[in-house]
């Protein structure tokens, strides 16, 4: 390396006076710029930090208005009952984690319902309240100040929204929110420091939490309130700080970034000191010049601004270029490292918008950004383009057992494995959850889609492992194509998810093409939902009966239960179809209530005209199972209708064991503490194996119709049925054959020891009055 030589020393041959002009023009020109482009560079970036978190901090604060509005929508339908409602309001509060806690005001000021539940407040009068004066004169949610909770020591928020007489009332727990200062500056350093305020100043969020739980107030409140007046935010300089403000929607909060203005102009603060110390040299050691000398030192002053100047403009590949001279080589240095600095900023900063932590993969606003970018390139070169929208099946049900931090790090791997591909065609993102999406930009024919999906699949054979538990995941694709299924980002996006939903509804590992026919699909599960919220109070759902019979002698054994409905538009809709939706939709709890009120009515009623007593069988689904205060309810209307429980069968599918399967046995086994019996329905088409049975609280084992029907082509399903009906026998268990439709198979069922059979052959589902008379003709033949 080249020596380099001393300014010094090479100066006093100068001419001073020819020098020092050019150097004072330069080194001001270059400072100013340098100061101005890093000045604007900070308030953008900062304006583009505080809107963010003001955005973050206004969507944490939707969550309750949304819970609040669902509340006054079951209060307005009126299908729930008071126990209900307040079940209802305990489950809210106890799966968001945001909420404190809720309750219903009633038109005389008083606490009528509330989660969790405290007997000392039930009744009391909040008129007094100024959330409730507020709340109950205006029509939109009304957020107060925050406070510190006594229940958790914690900041905390009330939110209160009018619904006709009452008032609906959210305690939110603000801990999330306080922590967020101090989160953010392990992310952006010591150099910059994030708050957040209610509309009086009173730090919510700060990172010295001392100051959040002292209820401190940010002493710049009253200049950023009237500066935000003014227009949308607030920027300015204040003391050694730099101060960008942005208000957070719907509370009237503030975000705040302080910039220390010292960091900020450190390293200019030396370029403007080396530049002083080279022009002093110059000025005192310089004693001639001449004009070889000075070309040389203008020149490399101007091959200086001008690199400067490509980087003032956002060109950061291009680095000012060190000099022979040492005191220029600082310079340069010094000016290099600045714009390190800067560049990693960017990066950052650019990571936080468009990439998503968890998974490092690019996020919805850069797949948004990225596929519409593509739309604008296709529609000229009339390329066709592809959008694959996955999302891993049963995710939720990774979260519910093993919790969300557990279900980060099985995203974090699915990052990983994604990012890792080797077939690097397209660009996959994730948009949130466990959605992703897939774009591939420029595809020739389906088998470049096939080909992606089949690369996609082989990176889940293997199973994720974490803490020791390891998790096979299923994945389900839709696929939406440029241009015939859309030309919009909107439109492709909706399209793909679309797709998916019906391909989950297949089974795992499915893929499907989006077709027209799947938007009137969904519209008609929406219109089914719909109307699903008043076809009990329509009368629409009846109940129909399908009667049991004892294999070798045919006599009554009991009947079925089974769920009926007639839309007033769609006329009678399958089971199979509005079952699916009640579950989705949360409806199933009160549709299931009615049914096994009806049931039981109807089975005093029947045990009462019948020489024989019957056997009630009513269906259970898991929601059901493991709602709160289901085993009261069973016990309320066996009282109720003053039955023999051990007349009441209840089935349910081998699905109830999935999630907790020592809570099932639990419950089940409360059950037959009553006296009821429990029936384990579609055994063979669930999750459970033969070696749980044994462990299972139950009655009657149910084979599923798909066995029976499937005897007579196949010679194994035969043995199995045999050997599932010795097994059962063995266990005490009795078995019952549903789908029995004609005599061979009812023949089978007598020669394998069948104790009951069910199906067309030996009768339809039948209603009220058609059930009578079947017993009526049944009670003559045996007579």
């Amino acid at each position: 390396m080249k020596k380099s030589r001393k300014l010094r020393d090479y100066i006093i041959r100068s001419n001073i006076l020819a020098v020092l002009l050019p150097i004072l023009m330069v080194g001001l020109l270059v400072v100013s710029i340098i100061i101005y482009y890093n000045e604007q560079e900070m308030q953008q970036k900062n304006h583009i930090i505080t809107a963010t978190i003001a955005q973050r901090i206004s969507q944490m604060l939707d969550k309750p208005i949304a819970d609040l509005k669902e509340i006054a929508e079951l209060i307005d339908r009126q299908i729930l009952s008071a126990d209900k409602l307040m079940e209802y309001l305990e489950t809210v509060v106890t799966h968001a984690d945001y909420l404190e806690g809720l309750e219903i005001i009633d038109e005389n000021a008083r606490v009528r319902y509330m989660a969790p539940y405290n007997q000392y407040l039930m009744g009391i009068s909040r008129v007094n309240q100024a959330y409730y004066q507020i709340a109950s004169r205006q029509e939109e949610p009304y957020f107060s100040t925050s406070f510190i909770s006594q229940q958790t020591g914690s900041p905390a928020l009330t939110v209160a929204m009018k619904h006709e007489s009452k008032v609906l009332v959210a305690y939110l727990n603000l801990e999330q929110i306080s922590l967020l200062s101090s989160q953010l500056s392990e992310s952006y350093g010591n150099n910059m420091l994030v708050a957040v305020t209610d509309r009086r100043g009173v730090y919510i969020s700060y990172k010295e939490l001392e100051k959040v739980y002292q209820r401190e107030m940010d002493p710049n409140i009253y200049m950023i309130s009237e500066g935000i007046q003014e227009r949308d935010f607030y920027t300015g300089k204040h003391l050694d700080h730099w101060i960008t403000a942005y208000p957070v929607e719907n509370a009237n909060w503030y975000t705040i970034v302080y910039q220390s203005v010292d960091t900020l102009y450190d390293t200019i603060k030396r370029i403007i000191f080396v530049s002083f110390l080279v022009i002093l040299m110059f000025f005192l050691l310089s004693t001639s010049i001449t004009r070889r000398n000075l070309r040389k030192i203008t020149h490399s002053f101007q091959e200086f601004l001008d690199q400067t100047r490509e980087i003032a403009k956002g060109n950061y590949e291009r680095r000012v270029q060190t000099d022979s001279f040492e005191e220029f080589h600082q310079l340069a240095e010094s000016f290099n490292i600045m714009v390190d600095k800067i560049e990693s900023r960017n990066r950052r900063l650019q990571d936080l918008a468009y990439f998503d932590p968890v998974t490092k993969l690019p996020n919805a606003s850069y797949l948004h950004d990225f596929l519409g970018n593509m739309l604008s390139k296709h529609q000229k070169t009339n390329k066709k383009l592809a959008v694959i929208y996955f999302d891993l099946d049963h995710f939720k049900r990774i979260n519910d057992t093993y919790g969300h931090t557990f279900g980060d790090e099985v995203l974090a791997q699915v990052g990983e494995r994604l990012l890792a591909e080797e077939d690097q065609s397209g660009t996959v993102a994730r948009m949130s959850g466990d959605d992703f999406v897939c774009v591939l930009p420029d595809v020739g024919d389906l088998e470049m889609v096939l080909e992606k999906i089949k690369n996609l699949r082989k990176k889940f054979v293997l199973p994720i492992s974490s803490r020791d538990t390891e998790v096979y995941l299923d994945i389900s694709f839709g696929i939406a194509l440029y241009p015939e299924h859309g030309d919009t980002v909107e439109t492709l996006l909706q399209h793909a998810d679309t797709a998916t939903s019906t391909s989950k509804k297949e089974g795992s590992n499915k893929y499907t093409f989006f077709h027209e026919s799947m938007k009137l699909d969904l519209r008609r599960k929406m219109d089914l939902e719909k109307g699903m919220r008043r076809a009990l109070e329509n009368q629409e759902m009846s109940l129909c009966y399908q009667p049991q019979v004892f294999a070798k002698t045919a006599e009554n054994r009991g009947v079925e239960a089974l769920l009926r409905w007639h839309h007033p538009v769609f006329g009678s809709v399958s089971p199979y179809e509005f079952i699916q939706v009640a579950e989705e939709s949360g409806q199933i709890l009160a549709i299931g209530e009615w049914v096994l009120s009806k049931a039981c009515e109807k089975l005093a009623e029947f045990n009462d005209h019948q020489p024989h007593k019957l056997t009630m069988s009513v269906n259970v689904s898991t929601l059901q199972l493991r709602s709160r205060g289901f085993v009261e309810m069973v016990k309320k209307y066996v009282k109720k209708h003053k039955i023999n429980p051990s007349f009441l069968e209840l089935e349910m599918t081998e699905s109830v064991f999935i999630h907790s399967f020592d809570e099932a046995v639990t419950i089940l086994n409360e059950l037959r503490e009553i006296g009821v019996k429990i029936s384990l329905d579609d055994f063979g088409t669930g999750f459970s194996s033969l070696s749980y049975l044994r462990h299972l609280p139950i009655n009657t084992l149910k084979i599923d119709k798909a066995f029976v029907q499937g005897m007579e082509t196949d010679k194994d399903t035969e043995i199995m049925i045999d050997s599932v009906i010795t097994m059962a026998h063995n266990m005490n268990l009795d078995v019952i054959a549903e789908g029995v439709e004609n005599e061979w198979q009812l023949q089978a069922m007598k020669r394998y020891e069948c104790d009951m059979v069910q199906g067309y052959h030996i009768s339809h589902p039948l209603t009220e009055e058609m059930l009578g008379k079947y017993f009526e003709k049944k009670n003559d033949e045996n007579s």
